[in-house]
């Protein structure tokens, strides 16, 4: 009977085991893809934001004071379209599009629609976001805005800390909010740090290294950082008795051995 109950327990603690890795690769599995997927509508954005620019220059009659603001998605394997919509807070149209391909233009045009069902789905998840109030880092304003479409339905909408120092990398204070199907409820909020800092960033340096203890392993917000700033992280968690030393590069996660 004792060993029937050793073996049981033994049984309990392996399976237990098992679960926690696998829900610990399912983590650092959507903080890679979450990652990759906001690096590639940031990059959409900014090459779209410039190719605005550019038509702003060249047609003075276009009254940039409607534009709102704009939102990013993924429009086909390899595509995303960024549309540019007014002000209006009951009835947003589509003023500008852009369709880009990483840092290539494919098409770019002014409109004058009204969004599709899943622009419009985007837009409500994105404002009921930004109508949140949140604890801010006021030395890195303004904010950026995400919202990425979840599978399954919802949306995680995210607050990115900024600055327009080139020298600075700022992991904090960034936020993600789950957001449902609606757009019209906040399921949850979670903030990436407990305060507001930033790494200082030097061209020839090989990797940056941080700490992070909200969770105990790299998040999508690590993973963006890597690619945008194209350097490795090194990230620490847990404490003295847990503490696991991570690498960020190339968009993937990984351990490595501290002995």
């Amino acid at each position: 009977m004792f060993r029937t109950l050793l073996l049981s327990a033994a049984l309990l603690w392996s399976s237990t085991g098992l679960a926690a890795a696998d829900d610990l690769d399912d983590k650092i599995d959507q903080a890679e893809e979450l990652g990759q997927e906001i690096y590639n509508q940031d990059i959409a954005a900014w090459v779209a934001t410039d190719e605005l620019l550019v038509f702003l220059g060249d047609n003075s009659d276009f009254d940039a004071d409607t534009l709102g603001g704009w939102i990013s998605y993924r429009d086909g394997r390899r595509r995303y379209k960024t549309v540019f919509f007014s002000k209006d807070t009951d009835n947003p149209r589509a003023l500008f599009e852009v369709e880009s391909k990483r840092r290539d233009i494919k098409k770019a045009k002014a409109v004058d629609r009204a969004l599709d069902e899943e622009e419009l789905g985007l837009w409500r998840a994105r404002s009921l976001m930004l109508s949140q109030e949140f604890e801010a880092c006021m030395d890195y304003t303004p904010y950026n805005s995400v919202v990425v479409e979840k599978e399954g339905g919802g949306y995680y909408g995210y607050l990115f800390a900024a600055t327009k120092e080139p020298d600075l990398v700022v992991l904090g204070r960034h936020y993600r909010f789950d957001i449902n199907a609606e757009g019209s409820e906040i399921l949850g909020t979670h903030a990436f740090s407990k305060g507001c800092y930033a790494l200082p960033f030097e061209e020839n340096s090989v990797a940056l290294m941080t700490t992070h203890i909200v969770s105990n392993h790299p998040e999508e917000h690590h993973v963006f950082a890597n690619l945008m700033w194209d350097k490795e992280f090194y990230i620490s968690t847990g404490n003295d008795d847990t503490q696991v030393l991570w690498k960020v590069s190339k968009g993937k996660i990984s351990t490595l051995d501290l002995d």
